[in-house]
């Protein structure tokens, strides 16, 4: 099993979205004239209309809500600041999107979306000009309308609602990068609609892959033609059903079968991908919550692999193209200004996504598969400020624990075993079983949500992946016996009064550990740092 190391503390220094405006169509001559208002009079079809379809781009023709009137012009930007554990800070303008909408008729319409990547576009630089969508909507009823163009892939959560604000954290979920190629786009035409109520639909036939660009890391992402000269001798499908029982909650499966065209057709033939996704999100109140899982499945990979060792560097290097890759996460999140001002707008979003992602699945017969592209992840998120009250007032919270446990029962395993079995020396009566029940009931809600908390902030240090996976199993284990210890003690045996105390020891050692390496991995200095880094930036680990 392999342990991926992640970036450090990751922060967003500037998430901007500029809400689009539209300006109404001129009348024409025939109309009649209109009786003059006053002039302190504000008409509603007179304001800025920014109801351009941006993450709704099916609700909205549909009647969710209302479309948009003449010309919408809008956009947003997102600057980011990443400070990994093992590498160089890095402040990146990552993207700036400029959209333009514009209804010719109430059944036609047109959207578009350019984007500048990483501020400059030159030869010399990294940065690229890339037109995102760019598509016609023939609107014919509910459930049946045209949609032809360039269009996002209805596939996953991000592909579709990529705006940085529709996803937490600074970068994209590793399923949404390696799996499913976001923000992945073809050239393609089909029909979308809602079949009944909360039941949506999108079926399209688009323009396949291009096989020569596949890879070990990335699977299928770097192939995807986004119709620059795309070959057009291969084709595929995508479908989408989204199906949203209760407001707010909305499940969605997408499938994409397709033909993969390449220079290698005499040795390799057409390559065939094909790509099921599931995934469901909800949100009541400050709380919101995401699953999302997909396999994606790559025929003739041991034909593309031995091709590729005769091919070139590039394609060397790429080696060895899996069969199979695979990931999914789950994410929770709850909105802190729900707490301080229910009726804030703004939103300050703690949240906690774990994720497995694995591009090497099922290398063929006769490849080593790279075990570094199996990325296992927890990412937290919120202000390192938040993260450090949260650690000093779980200190004492421990601490305090420990201290009652002790003045109560003492330390030595005959005092503990009379605590809860009773004694006639003492006078004292054993645990009822309601009375266990009482603080086991507790603490089974407490300890392990605290202890979860604890783990995601612990990934986020520089300490080795060893001693991560030992420290995490040690704490919980540490839980384990100081939840089911008193259990045991009293009906089982008075000398599980030791596997009691063991549980104090691993717990509070456990909490003790992750909250100083926490607090130095955020506000200590380069050199505390560094004798706590982990001396390798990748390591495997076989658990």
């Amino acid at each position: 099993m392999h342990y991926r190391k992640r970036p450090q503390w990751m922060s967003p220094l500037l998430l901007a979205s500029a809400a689009a405006f539209a300006q109404e169509p001129a009348k024409t001559a025939q109309e009649p004239p209109v009786t003059s208002a006053p002039a302190d009079t504000v008409h509603p079809e007179d304001q800025p209309q920014t109801a351009l379809p941006r993450e709704t781009a099916i609700e909205n023709p549909l009647g969710r809500t209302s479309g948009i009137s003449g010309n919408a012009f809008g956009g947003y930007g997102e600057l980011t600041f990443n400070a990994p554990a093992n590498g160089p800070s890095v402040v990146d303008m990552r993207r700036f999107v400029l959209f333009f909408g514009h209804d010719f008729t109430e059944k036609l319409r047109f959207y578009s979306e350019v984007e500048l990547e990483h501020a400059i576009s030159s030869a010399t630089d990294q940065g690229e000009v890339e037109v995102e969508q760019a598509y016609l909507d023939g609107l014919l009823s509910k459930k049946l309308n045209l949609r032809g163009g360039l269009i996002l892939m209805p596939v996953g959560i991000v592909n579709v609602y990529h705006e940085p604000p529709s996803f937490n954290g600074v970068d994209r979920p590793d399923l949404d990068q390696f799996v499913i190629p976001s923000t992945w786009r073809e050239a393609g035409v089909g029909i979308f609609g809602e079949l009944a109520e909360g039941l949506r639909y999108q079926l399209y036939g688009v323009t396949g892959f291009n096989a020569n660009r596949f890879s070990a890391e990335s699977a299928l992402r770097e192939g995807h033609q986004e119709a620059q000269l795309a070959y057009g001798g291969d084709f595929g499908g995508v479908a989408r059903l989204d199906y949203e029982p209760l407001l707010g909650t909305v499940f969605g499966f997408s499938a994409y079968a397709a033909m993969s065209g390449n220079t290698l057709r005499s040795t390799v033939g057409r390559v065939p991908v094909t790509l099921f996704e599931a995934d469901a999100r909800t949100r009541r109140g400050g709380f919101t919550a995401r699953a999302q899982a997909a396999v994606l499945f790559i025929g003739e990979a041991a034909a593309l692999d031995r091709a590729f060792e005769t091919g070139t560097e590039e394609q060397k290097a790429a080696l060895p193209v899996s069969s199979q890759a695979r990931g999914a996460y789950l994410e929770v999140a709850y909105d802190l200004l729900r707490l301080l001002a229910p009726r804030e707008s703004q939103s300050l979003t703690a949240f906690v996504r774990g994720e497995y992602v694995d591009t090497q699945a099922d290398v063929p017969a006769g490849f080593d598969a790279k075990l570094e592209f199996r990325r296992y992840s927890a990412v937290a998120g919120v202000t390192r400020v938040a993260y450090t009250g949260f650690l000093l007032l779980t200190a004492p919270g421990a601490a305090t624990l420990v201290a009652l446990s002790i003045g109560r029962m003492g330390l030595h395993p005959s005092a503990i075993a009379t605590y809860y079995r009773g004694g006639q020396t003492e006078m004292s009566f054993p645990k009822q079983f309601w009375q266990l029940m009482e603080v086991s009931h507790f603490h089974l809600f407490s300890v392990p949500v605290v202890v979860l908390i604890l783990a995601h902030l612990l990934y986020a240090t520089p300490i080795s992946q060893r001693a991560r996976v030992w420290l995490t199993a040690g704490t919980y284990l540490g839980a384990a016996l100081e939840i089911g210890g008193p259990w045991a003690v009293r009906y089982l045996a008075a000398a599980f009064a030791w596997a009691l105390l063991a549980g104090w020891a691993l717990l509070a050692f456990g909490i003790a550990a992750i909250i100083v390496l926490s607090l130095v991995s955020m506000w200590g200095p380069q050199r505390w740092h560094d004798f706590i880094a982990a001396p390798e930036p990748d390591e495997d680990f076989d658990a």
